[in-house]
């Protein structure tokens, strides 16, 4: 199969198979830093884009040591917390995207946004109590998360790549507990989340549907993209 230009998006599923191809660029979410620093090995060539919340990044230690570990070209956060550049190489360019940002970005590729998404964010709690208190907190904050970051850095890569094929591996649309050990992740479940995807993964918009391969059964059968078998 031939792919134009192809760019990978890859999460932290454990068992999902890289495809042995020559991308432009790699895009991580979380803690696959690792996984795309081990395909830049052979792509010496590619950039290495890490995209992760902040507030992930400082709380959660494998992270955070996966993201410094893999020597990325860029980092783009989804948060702000405080000023980390010193914890990089200079070389490395860092991005802080704002709410406002993403939900911009998350806007571009659903359709019947913005209110599929604040539709979206209500899946998050499954209990009417839940629903209300959750979107009440992010109307007062402003912030709106929708997608999660797997999810997110697929968007970010079509757009920064509009003409690119996106290889999708490692993310999963089940939830469950992280797919990397840490103390953290024995009570964080990404359950609420996966229920967000799920959800918005049936307005993607042909654009970027069209754009999407993924080895993964899952991901291809909430996304009606394309599976592709090595």
């Amino acid at each position: 199969m031939l792919f134009s230009q192809p760019v990978i998006v890859l999460g932290s599923k454990p068992n999902s198979v890289i495809p042995n191809l020559n991308f432009k660029k790699i895009y991580t979410a979380n803690g696959a830093a690792e996984l795309g620093s081990q395909i830049k090995i052979d792509n010496i060539e590619t950039q290495l884009n890490c995209v992760v919340p902040m507030r992930e990044f400082l709380k959660n230690s494998h992270v955070k040591e996966k993201v410094l570990n893999s020597n990325p070209n860029r980092v783009i956060f989804r948060t702000y917390e405080r000023d980390i550049k010193n914890l990089f190489k200079k070389n490395c360019i860092i991005e802080n995207l704002s709410w406002k940002e993403q939900f911009d970005i998350q806007c571009k590729y659903i359709n019947y946004s913005p209110y599929r998404l604040y539709l979206g964010e209500l899946q998050r709690n499954t209990n009417i109590t839940g629903k209300i208190k959750h979107m009440i907190n992010c109307i007062i904050k402003k912030q709106f998360f929708v997608i999660s970051t797997g999810f997110f850095a697929i968007m970010l890569a079509h757009k920064e790549n509009p003409s690119s094929d996106i290889i999708v591996s490692g993310i999963g649309m089940s939830g469950g507990k992280n797919f990397y050990n840490s103390e953290r992740n024995k009570i964080f479940d990404y359950t609420p989340r996966a229920r967000v995807d799920r959800y918005i993964a049936k307005f993607i918009k042909q654009s970027l549907r069209s754009k999407i391969y993924s080895v993964d059964d899952d991901f291809v059968e909430y996304t009606q993209t394309k599976k592709l078998v090595i």
